[in-house]
Formats: structure tokens, sequence, C-alpha cells
């Protein structure tokens, strides 16, 4: 078996491969016992590990679809605080240009205004 990145053990060929050479490897150190009882003892170790690993990747399979739930719930959690902070900001910089306008209108009132007047009156 392998682990990834997470330390789940994962089939892959190589550890089937390591599994059947455990089988052969039990097998001939029996001596070869008659040819019926060679191989169904073969046959029940060969069924016993793949019912091993099915069990596992079946639990596995469980575990990873409980994650792969918890992590769809936290996308729409975040997506769902996104678009509001989304909004936040599209208000905040609409109350900016608001703010900056009425800045601009005074400027230019205060412009005007100081245009009209004598150098006496635009001291004051």
């Amino acid at each position: 078996m392998d682990l990834c990145e997470d330390g789940a053990r994962t089939l892959t060929r190589e550890s089937v491969a390591a599994g059947q050479d455990q089988l052969s490897q039990a097998s001939s150190r029996e001596g070869g016992r008659g040819g019926g009882a060679y191989d169904f003892d073969r046959l029940e170790r060969a069924i016993d590990f793949l019912i091993g690993e099915h069990e596992r990747l079946s639990s596995e399979k469980a575990e990873l679809l409980e994650e792969l739930v918890e992590r769809e719930q936290r996308l729409t959690s975040l997506q769902s605080r996104l678009d509001t902070e989304k909004a936040q900001r599209l208000s905040a910089v609409e109350s900016v240009d608001k703010i900056l306008g009425r800045l601009e209108q005074l400027q230019t009132s205060v412009t005007n205004t100081a245009v009209g007047k004598t150098p006496a009156e635009r001291a004051l």
C-alpha cells in the first residue's frame, strides 16, 4: 500500500503485486500439500486479502465522501461571504464617490465665489 499526501492508503498495482507475492511465498512455504488443498488455501487467502481491501476501500470512500460534503458546504459558505463582502465594497465605493463629488462641487463653488470678489473680500 502507498500513502497519499493526506496519509490515506491507496491500492496500487505495486501493492496488489506485493500482496500476490506474499500469497505466493506463503504457498511455497507450505511445500505444496495436495494440489486441491493447496489451491483452496491459496484461494481462501486471496479472498481474505480482497475482502480486507474492499472493506478498507469502502471505509476510505465513505470518509472521502464525508470530506467532500464538508468541503462543498464550506465552499458554499465562503461564496456567500464573498458575495456579502463584494456588496459592502461596492457600497463603500459608491459612498466615497458621492463624497468626492460633493468635495468637487464645494471646491468649484468656492473657486467661483472667490473669482467674483475683490482681493480684500477674498482675504476675509
